[in-house]
């Protein structure tokens, strides 16, 4: 037995205003979860700390990569350690915001690991080669290279920068 009412001066049946406000509680409920979903995938790919691209982010890119020649700069902080056995872990927080900060006027920045940094770019950054914040290492990855094999290249020239400079430091120059 279908029922009727009256709303303002339309006469509404009860069994649609049901399915209506059904609806509207589902597109309600869905609505918040696609803003949840949306929320779960920046925390994925959006480093909290840093505001850097996550390894993450950078998983879902590598196919997109392969297709683009770019310079991928591996970076590695040089004072970090000493920063948070000296003045706390804040500060040390903050070096970090102060990295990524820096590096994002050079490309797509990722925060890779801890105090380590990628950079994806169009032009060499060769003011990163010149700080004594953090050691770089850099290669021109060209198209169809692998982005893993890019970045072990690059870290390795990361290592070899922060072994000379090592050296440097320890003979006093």
């Amino acid at each position: 037995m279908d029922k009727y009412i009256l709303e303002g001066n339309k006469v509404v049946d009860t069994k649609t205003k049901k399915i209506f406000s059904s609806l509207e509680e589902l597109v309600f409920e869905l609505n918040n979860q696609h803003r949840n979903i949306e929320k779960l995938k920046k925390s994925i790919y959006i480093d909290d700390l840093t505001k850097a691209y996550t390894r993450a982010y950078l998983e879902t890119i590598k196919e997109k990569y392969k297709k683009k020649q770019c310079y991928v700069t591996f970076i590695d902080s040089n004072n970090l350690k000493q920063i948070n056995d000296f003045r706390g872990h804040r500060a040390g927080d903050n070096y970090l915001k102060k990295i990524a900060c820096i590096l994002q006027s050079f490309g797509i920045v990722v925060r890779y690991g801890g105090d380590e940094f990628i950079v994806l770019s169009e032009k060499e950054p060769k003011d990163l080669y010149s700080t004594r914040e953090f050691s770089a290492g850099s290669v021109f990855k060209e198209f169809g290279m692998d982005l893993e094999q890019a970045i072990s290249l690059a870290d390795e020239k990361m290592f070899e920068q922060k072994r000379s400079s090592k050296k440097l430091l320890d003979r006093g120059i």
